[in-house]
């Protein structure tokens, strides 16, 4: 017998199996659901009859109008829905109760008809007449609770029968299942039994073959044999191992080769490889890793300490935060960094990584690169002091001619007017260009390291107002308001360097104003806590783009729109305003919505003991 008629016998006999189990299903299920759907319609009775009883009491209480009317409607829908029951519940059982409701709403109503007649009829005879009418009133008040009670009563029975029906159904149709799996199972042994050994255990033995085999033993071939689907599979299957084997053995030829490639590209580009298990912490590193960081395999064993030990000193703080935070966050990370080689030498590293998470959504491990970019950090340091040595020697020269032109603006009316004209326009582009030049002297410095800070505790707001009130002049040429304050009085003192953070409030005042159009607004609030003050300078400006608001405090970064304003920006003025607030341990950062506008915050810490201070006042 061959494979495909066992397995028509197996389905028929399923098929069969479960065309029983479904008819089965389908009438126990209908029979099931008829209850409870009779059940259903004897809680809505119920839940009719209940509401019918509110109806009276309201009705006995106020004898109004309107709740006469609602228990008529109501005690008639009831009896509609009770007449229409009886072909659907024609038991006996059902019969009589349904009966028995249905005469005794009939007789409720006849009451009631006469309550409210006697109520209608109102104080038409003297006192004895009257005291006689209150006495019918109050029996036929009693009869009618009474009746209504005994409604209540048949509607619970009701209720309870089609409950009970209910479990019986259910109770017969968890027995039917169970006895109907019973049956199930035996022939499901059955058919297990009888195929076992023909289709079962052959298969087992294809499935151990191929686990083998998956585990890398392409030597391993499927002892079977029968003249079955079974056999001539086992045969095609020791066939494709032996391919498989020629395949795996010329695969690992190719890995070699691409292998030895990858290591010459990492040679050439200096760029070392890494991969970290961060519950084990087991490392592996790259050939040219090691060579990054001047240590062999025999001498550091790879692991994350390893790796903290070659970070240098005073950047190994910023490494571990960096690395912490990508886990934490899942996310990745990138900095560059500092190795000191064993031989004393210094080396720049840019260092890249990124959490890879398992199945559950916590960090399993981190991949990625160490490159050496000592020689492009040499060559930035060059850059910069070349900028730095020609923005020098160009100050003087660009000093002199600013003095000139001054002297010549102060007798500018003996010249013609498109000479003033002209003079004017040249004085312009001289200040722009000095400011430039200045600008750029202060990248230098701060790239290199070289800004002379002299800190000291220094009232703000005066240094704010003098910004402003300096910047009050190009603001009114422009149409703009310009305005300080303060939220709360007696700011504190602040430990900066005084010159630098005028600079810094220019250089946001001077981007403000600019970037504002005719009848904005530019506004410059100061505020502190106990740890710190905060200053935010907001515009109703052209605001910043989305795309482009990632790399706004990066050199010679302007956005689109506002170069499309002010061509003559440089893109260095958020760049040094970020980097002296940072050198006083503060922090800057901005919030902006295109064609509305953009507040910059600056955070300042303020010490200990004028904090302290702040407190108790």
């Amino acid at each position: 017998m061959n494979i495909k008629t066992k397995l028509l016998l197996i389905a028929l006999f399923s098929v069969l199996a479960i065309t029983f189990l479904g008819i089965f299903l389908y009438f126990s299920y209908h029979r099931f659901n008829e209850a409870i759907g009779r059940n259903g319609i004897a809680n809505q009775i119920a839940t009719g009859v209940f509401e019918r009883r509110l109806i009276l009491d309201e009705y006995v209480l106020s004898y109004g109008d309107s709740s006469r009317e609602q228990w008529l409607a109501k005690n008639g829908e009831l009896a509609r829905l009770l007449q229409s029951l009886s072909p659907k519940f024609s038991e006996a059982r059902y019969k009589e109760v349904i009966g028995n409701l249905l005469i005794k709403f009939a007789n409720n109503k006849k009451v009631f008809l006469e309550l409210v007649k006697i109520r209608g009829d109102g104080n038409t005879g003297g006192q004895d007449v009257e005291t006689a009418r209150k006495d019918e009133e109050a029996r036929l008040v009693a009869q009618l609770l009474l009746k209504t009670q005994e409604i209540i009563s048949d509607t619970k029975q009701f209720a309870a029968i089609s409950l009970q029906e209910a479990k019986e159904n259910e109770e017969k149709t968890v027995l039917l299942l169970g006895s109907f799996s019973i049956v199930l199972v035996l022939i499901t042994a059955g058919t297990i039994l009888i195929f076992w050994f023909s289709i079962v255990r052959p298969i087992m033995k294809l499935r151990e073959g191929t686990e083998i085999i998956s585990s890398g033993n392409f030597n391993h071939r499927v002892d079977l044999e029968s003249r079955d689907e079974i056999g001539q599979l086992a045969k095609s299957f020791n066939e494709m191992a032996g391919r498989l084997q020629g395949l795996y053995m010329s695969l690992e030829e190719k890995v070699q080769t691409r292998t030895e490639a990858l290591a010459e590209a990492q040679a050439l580009a200096r760029i070392g490889s890494w991969e970290w298990e961060i519950g084990t912490d087991n490392m592996v590193w790259s050939d040219e890793l090691y060579r990054v960081f001047g240590v062999t395999h025999q001498a550091v064993p790879p692991s994350y300490n390893a790796y903290l030990q070659q970070v240098f000193p005073d950047d190994l703080e910023m490494a571990e935060t960096a690395i912490q935070h990508a886990i934490e966050t899942h996310g990745s990370f990138e900095f560059d960094h500092r190795v000191k080689l064993p031989d004393g030498a210094i080396r720049w590293v840019r260092g890249r990584g990124e959490v890879i998470t398992d199945a559950h959504g916590t960090p399993a491990k981190m991949e990625g690169t160490a490159q050496d970019i000592t020689e492009e950090k040499e060559i930035g340091r060059q850059k910069s002091e070349f900028i730095s040595i020609v923005s020098h020697q160009l100050r003087t020269p660009l000093g002199s001619m600013r003095w000139n032109l001054e002297l010549l603006k102060s007798d500018v009316q003996a010249l013609p007017q498109e000479a003033q004209e002209r003079l004017n326009e040249t004085y312009k582009s001289g200040l722009r260009l000095i400011r430039l030049v200045g600008d750029l002297l202060n990248v230098a410095r701060i790239e290199g390291g070289r800004v002379k800070d002299e800190p000291e505790l220094s009232e703000i707001s005066g240094i704010i107002e003098s910004a402003v009130k300096e910047m009050g002049q190009e603001a009114h040429k422009r149409s703009v308001s310009i305005e300080f304050s303060s939220k709360k009085p007696d700011i504190p003192k602040v430990m900066i360097d005084p010159k630098r953070f005028r600079e810094v409030i220019q250089n946001l005042l001077s981007n403000a104003v600019r970037y504002t159009l005719s009848g904005g607004r530019v506004s410059v609030e100061a505020d502190y806590t106990s740890t710190s003050i905060e200053i935010a300078v907001s515009d109703t400006g052209i605001g910043i783009p989305e795309k482009e608001k990632s790399k706004i405090f990066t050199k010679f970064a302007r956005a689109e729109n506002a170069a499309r304003i002010d061509e003559e920006g440089t893109g260095l003025g958020l760049f040094i305003v970020k980097s002296y607030v940072e050198d006083w341990d503060g922090k800057v950062w901005f919030e902006s919505q295109e064609g509305k506008g953009t507040t910059f915050y600056i955070s300042l810490p303020l010490q200990p003991d004028t904090a302290s201070g702040n407190a108790k006042n």
